[in-house]
């Protein structure tokens, strides 16, 4: 373990919530690219020492979390089908393929988070890894000393992981900066994002230009 551990949280980034998908976001795709470049820095002084993605995973047994066929969802708690385990429309972006998914230019290791198997799931605290660890162990095993959080999106899930992101650094008992890359978030609709950042921010989120990290 490293005296500094600095930890990103990339929250699905999936083709359902970019443009093309069943739950799109505008400007999901120009934020997969930015994840992307992000992740692709080479400069080991400004890289992750440690990369968590989130991705939603639902299967049946979340029927309640999409609007009954032949229904318009409402999109505040029933969505369209979105993210079934097992679809092209869960999978990555295609740009984080080579990254996320393991491939021969990840720069560092990717722990996979999944969420929403058995019930609706926004923040990624509420997922489990493959092995069945949470991301609050995932976290404190890795002794991390900065956090760092992208993805879609800032108005559902970014916000819902940011803030449970806060109270694990605030159990820590140390002063462990959360922050949200600004340019790198896209929101459902612009007023409940903009919504979004400032209870972030009020919640004692910085948010910051990833140029920044």
């Amino acid at each position: 373990m490293t005296n500094s551990t600095r930890a990103l949280i990339v929250v699905d980034v999936q083709n359902d919530f970019c443009e093309g998908g069943s739950l799109a976001v505008e400007g999901g795709n120009k934020v997969a690219e930015g994840v992307a470049a992000l992740l692709s820095k080479t400069d080991p002084d400004r890289g992750y020492d440690l990369v968590i993605t989130t991705r939603d995973f639902h299967s049946e047994a979340t029927a309640d979390h999409f609007a009954p066929d032949g229904e318009q969802p409402n999109y505040t708690t029933t969505w369209p089908r979105h993210c079934m385990a097992g679809t092209t429309g869960a999978d990555y972006h295609p740009v984080l393929e080579n990254l996320i998914g393991g491939g021969p230019y990840a720069p560092v290791a990717i722990t996979e988070v999944l969420k929403g198997q058995t019930e609706a799931a926004y923040s990624g605290f509420e997922g489990r890894t493959r092995a069945g660890a949470t991301l609050n162990e995932v976290l404190d095993s890795s002794g991390v000393t900065s956090l760092d959080i992208c993805g879609l999106a800032t108005d559902y899930c970014v916000r819902a992981t940011t803030l449970d992101a806060l109270a694990w650094a605030a159990k820590t008992g140390s002063d462990i900066p959360v922050r949200v890359l600004g340019d790198l978030v896209a929101a459902v609709a612009p007023q409940s994002g903009a919504e979004a950042i400032d209870e972030m921010r009020d919640a004692g989120a910085e948010i910051v230009e990833s140029g920044r990290v």
